[in-house]
């Protein structure tokens, strides 16, 4: 099943529409159904913790529907919305730097580092 990432604080729903009548004087949609988008990104829960997206699952056919909808196109292009897994890879820069950060930065300068995490060699 395909699967939509929301980046948005609330819930979104969008709606499906029956086909109008083809004889029809003037054209109309009816309402059907709708197809709901989880929100709750970045909204603390009662820990104070936050997260960066919500997953939904949708079927093929609502999936298809959706790509349909200008309002869901519109949230997709500006970042909101999407098929791919956002990226949850930004570190949080008061962290302490790792190991590897601590080397690679000493490594471009040309300097030796020895950490006291390493093992001495005897």
């Amino acid at each position: 099943m395909p699967t939509i990432y929301s980046t948005l604080s609330n819930d979104r729903s969008f709606p499906r529409y029956k086909a109008a009548k083809e004889g029809a004087r003037l054209t109309r949609h009816s309402y059907s159904s709708a197809i709901l988008i989880k929100g709750g990104a970045n909204v603390a829960d009662k820990h104070y913790q936050t997260q960066k997206f919500v997953a939904t699952e949708v079927s093929a056919e609502e999936l298809k529907t959706l790509e349909e909808n200008a309002s869901f196109k519109r949230l997709m292009q500006r970042g909101f919305l999407g098929k791919n897994k956002p990226h949850g890879d930004k570190r949080d820069l008061a962290s302490p730097k790792t190991e590897k950060e601590l080397k690679d930065k000493a490594g471009k300068k040309g300097v030796e580092v020895r950490l006291n995490t390493d093992a001495e060699e005897s």
